[in-house]
């Protein structure tokens, strides 16, 4: 994971930050990666998630709780 810039992060979330998400197929693969990349570090699938409901808790508050909610009764449904 790299990094991103806080305020461009805050403009344009997918082009500052998810353009730069990357999975590997184990962490041996992931840390030769991030070897010579500085400034790069490796998370698991489940910090990924845990980042990514504070991010939607940050910009949409009570709202991105909402939204998981119905997601997850939509698949449920399906």
């Amino acid at each position: 994971m790299l990094r991103p810039d806080l305020e461009s992060t805050r403009k344009d979330i997918v082009s500052a930050f998810c353009h730069f998400i990357h999975f590997f197929k184990d962490e041996d693969a992931a840390s030769k990666w991030t070897a010579s990349r500085p400034g790069t570090s490796i998370i698991t699938l489940d910090q990924g998630m845990a980042l990514g409901r504070m991010k939607n808790a940050w910009q949409f508050g009570e709202r991105a709780d909402v939204a998981v909610t119905q997601s997850s009764q939509r698949a449920y449904m399906e």
